[in-house]
């Protein structure tokens, strides 16, 4: 369950910085612009932590993708 846990984590984190570097924004402009820690969006990328609902519905509108999209994205690659 762990090593699941961990792809997950790690498959999230790629596509939120994937999404983050498509719209042109520092992790610290994205801490930002959702209102999260300016050193969250680094542990979210490198896999070591995974966002909460809310969390993530404010990354998603901070790089401006829809959240159904985004969780497409990560199943998908899942």
């Amino acid at each position: 369950m762990k090593d699941e846990r961990t792809e997950v984590a790690k498959t999230i984190g790629q596509f939120l910085r994937d999404a983050r570097e498509a719209v042109g924004l520092s992790q610290e402009a994205l801490a930002l612009r959702a209102d999260i820690h300016r050193t969250y969006p680094s542990l979210l990328e490198l896999g070591k932590r995974q966002p909460t609902i809310d969390v993530f519905l404010r990354i998603c509108k901070a790089v401006k993708v829809e959240p159904h999209v985004m969780i497409r994205k990560i199943t998908t690659a899942l």
